[in-house]
């Protein structure tokens, strides 16, 4: 009699739990809650409702709650449950503290977090068309098939330049990914920035639809006109660039950024103009320019980063440091070096280590090493966070003395570090971070904890 009992107590359980779900997929989240928490009343199993109740508490946004309900069952348990500390750091998408979610996609973006993908799509649907760019340009690191549909549905909504320049290489991926042609379903929503999405995705593909880019070239519309002229032109043996000088001189700087980028894929021949545009007044379409010439070999590409370097004000040093890190990869790591060494403001020698962190490669590696012996605690500090980020932890002692640090950035900035190594080592400061009053140090250590127990085959928690 007991077991079917604890049978039927099971099957109750589970459509409980669907129920509960289809509530709070609608956002009944109130609702949700007030039935867990009168069940959890007269449940005979108190912590499987207790799970519940955290599980709705992190889906509501309610974070600061569903941490200490959380530590509550660990108390009892001693034992974690990583799918609870996961649905704990994601829900902050369900909360309106944009600072907060803006700080945490761009989190799970480095870590690649893709069971991150739908919370994050979930909360650029909620956003302003110009805030929503941001979020995108790090959804594009994490992003696979499972999120395709709610992508479409953001391009079909676009009504900005940047929305269309950080949705188009996404789209592009996730169609030659899948194997799904949308460039119709695109075309169909009658927006302008939906069509140059089309037109994007139409010019990356090897077989676009027949004669999509003859029906564009003449579009009134500047940006659907010039995508469509790009995509022709990709798919001609010969192409003729001289068709789109004239956009070198666009008033929107948008319109000229988009342009150094597709000149990139046309080879040497686009060189002449993209040099015009490695000059231009926006920082934007100055960098996209230098991008494009150096993926495609040019020596010019980065003269105006080096000769930066070479300046005695710290500021233009910064600046050239700062750009040759977001354009160029671990080749430029020796000028990088040289800035370093020729500056005595440590400002430079920070920016020199974080622009080695997101180069990477062997010789940035034993650059920061050396500089894990430095006489300056702060150059010391900023080395060992920086490889860390790299995910190499020989630095950790080092940052898990920042994790125990009174100030609060820095803190959360050691914390953040401990998550993405996910190493056993920093799971009794992620653990305490869980009940930090730092909201934001509360979703890195709930996400930094489940990370480690789902890493537990190669290391081990006690």
């Amino acid at each position: 009699m007991g077991v079917v009992l604890f049978a039927l107590f099971l099957f109750y359980s589970e459509a409980f739990k669907a129920h509960i779900d289809s509530l709070l997929e609608a956002g009944n989240y109130a609702e949700a809650l007030k039935i867990v928490e009168d069940s959890f009343k007269q449940s005979p199993n108190k912590l499987d409702f207790e799970k519940l109740r955290v599980y709705v508490l992190a889906y509501q946004g309610a974070v600061f709650k569903a941490s200490n309900a959380y530590m509550r069952l660990f108390n009892a348990t001693k034992r974690h449950e990583p799918e609870l500390l996961h649905w704990i750091a994601l829900g902050i998408f369900n909360t309106d503290n944009e600072a907060l979610a803006r700080y945490l996609v761009y989190r799970l973006a480095l870590i690649h977090d893709i069971e991150a993908e739908k919370p994050v799509v979930k909360f650029i649907k909620r956003l302003e068309h110009d805030k929503r760019p941001y979020f995108i340009k790090n959804l594009n690191k994490i992003a696979d098939s499972n999120v395709f549909p709610d992508i479409i549905v953001l391009a079909r909504e676009a009504s900005t330049y940047d929305e269309v320049f950080t949705l188009s290489p996404l789209i592009s991926r996730l169609s030659i990914t899948t194997g799904i042609n949308v460039i119709d379903t695109l075309l169909s929503a009658s927006n302008p920035y939906s069509t140059a999405i089309a037109l994007w995705v139409a010019g990356d593909m090897l077989t676009p639809p027949r004669g999509i880019f003859s029906r564009f070239v003449n579009n009134e519309n500047e940006l659907v006109a010039l995508l469509a002229r790009i995509g022709k032109l990709k798919h001609t043996s010969k192409p003729d660039l001289s068709v789109l000088a004239q956009y070198v001189h666009s008033r929107v700087p948008e319109i000229r950024k988009i342009l150094a980028f597709h000149l990139g894929f046309f080879g040497t021949k686009a060189e002449p103009i993209l040099l015009g545009l490695l000059s231009d007044t926006n920082e934007d379409v100055m960098r996209e320019a230098a991008k494009s010439l150096f993926y495609m070999g040019s020596e010019r590409a980065l003269a105006p980063f080096i000769q930066a370097i070479d300046y005695i004000d710290p500021k233009r040093k910064i600046w050239g440091i700062d750009n040759l890190a977001k354009i160029a990869d671990s080749s430029v790591v020796p000028y990088i070096a040289k800035a370093m060494n020729s500056s005595p403001y440590p400002a430079v020698k920070i920016h020199g280590i974080w622009a080695l962190a997101l180069l990477g490669g062997r010789e940035a590696r034993g650059i920061l090493l050396s500089l894990l012996n430095s006489p300056n605690r702060l150059i010391k500090q900023e080395a060992a966070l920086a490889l860390g980020f790299m995910g190499d932890a020989t630095g950790i002692i080092q940052i898990i003395k920042l994790a125990r640090s009174g100030d609060k950035t820095l803190r959360k900035r050691a914390l953040w570090i401990l998550c993405k190594l996910a190493d056993g080592r920093g799971y009794k400061y992620l653990l305490d971070g869980l009940l930090d009053e730092s909201l934001d140090i509360r979703v890195i250590s709930a996400l930094g904890l489940w990370r480690i127990l789902n890493n537990s085959d190669r290391v081990k928690v006690r």
